[in-house]
C-alpha cells in the first residue's frame, strides 16, 4: 500500500511539473529568467525582438519589450536520449519569402553535437524540420571538418550559372553571389556521411551534395567551382 501511494504521489508530482512547463498563448511573465539568447524574428514586414528560454520539452520565445509569450519550438524528444547543453541558438529571417528559421545546436557529454531546425511562419508557428536536423554527430570526427571549403569559389564554364561565386566560412556556412549581389545563403550538413547544401532561401542550390576533388568544388545542383577564374 505504501509503495502504491509512493508511486501515485510521484506521478502527481511529475504531472504538476509537466503542467508547470506548459506555456499559454496569453502568458506574460514579470521578468526574463534564465535567458538563453536574444533574437530578432520577421513578423510580416516588422522585425520583432525576442528572447529565448528553454526546459526539457521546448524552446520558449517571449517579446523582449513586454515579456509576453510569442511561441514555442518543441524539441524532438524521441531523438534526444541524454543530457545536453545549449551551444548556440540562431534565428535567420527571409524577407522575400516572409519566414524565419530557428536553428539550435546542442552539446552532449560524449563529445557529439545535435543540430535541430524549425521553420516559423505566421500560419503554423515553429514547425520542426526533421530532414534538415541531425543528432549526435561527433565533434572530433574529421567528417565534420568544413575548413577545406573555406574561401571564395568561382563558377567555371561547366556551372549552370557561370556568373556566380560562393563564399564558405570554416564552419560550412556559405553565401552565394551573382552580379546583382548576394542571392542566397545557408550552411552545409551531413546525413549518413554525405554532405549536403541547405539554403535559407530555398534556392536552386539547396539539397545538392558537395564534393571537393583535385582543387575543383562540385555542387550537384549547380555545377563546378574553382578558387580562381580560369
Amino acid at each position: 500500500m505504501k509503495k502504491l501511494l509512493y508511486i501515485l504521489l510521484t506521478f502527481l508530482v511529475g504531472l504538476m511539473v509537466l503542467t508547470g512547463c506548459r506555456k499559454k498563448d496569453d502568458e506574460i511573465i514579470d521578468e526574463p529568467k534564465d535567458v538563453d539568447e536574444y533574437v530578432t524574428i520577421l513578423k510580416g514586414d516588422e522585425e520583432v525582438d525576442l528572447y529565448v528560454t528553454h526546459d526539457e520539452a521546448a524552446l520558449y520565445l517571449y517579446y523582449e519589450d513586454s515579456n509576453e509569450f510569442f511561441g514555442q519550438a518543441d524539441l524532438p524528444l524521441d531523438e534526444l536520449h541524454d543530457d545536453y547543453e545549449i551551444k548556440e541558438i540562431l534565428l535567420t529571417s527571409n524577407e522575400a519569402e516572409n519566414y524565419s528559421m530557428l536553428y539550435l545546436t546542442l552539446s552532449h557529454i560524449d563529445e557529439t553535437e545535435s543540430h535541430i531546425l524549425w521553420l516559423w511562419t505566421e500560419d503554423n508557428g515553429f514547425v520542426y524540420q526533421p530532414v534538415y536536423s541531425y543528432f549526435y554527430q561527433s565533434i572530433i570526427d574529421d567528417s565534420l571538418d568544413f575548413t577545406m571549403y573555406e574561401g571564395t569559389w568561382y563558377a567555371n564554364e561547366s556551372n549552370l550559372y557561370p556568373d556566380q561565386y560562393i563564399i564558405f566560412n570554416d564552419e560550412g556556412g556559405w553565401q552565394l553571389y551573382s552580379v546583382d549581389g548576394m542571392i542566397d545563403e545557408g550552411y552545409l550538413y551531413i546525413i549518413d556521411n554525405i554532405r549536403y547544401v541547405y539554403s535559407f532561401n530555398d534556392g536552386a542550390i539547396t539539397g545538392g551534395t558537395i564534393k571537393l576533388q583535385d582543387g575543383i568544388l562540385f555542387i550537384s545542383t549547380t555545377g563546378y567551382y574553382v578558387m580562381a577564374l580560369e
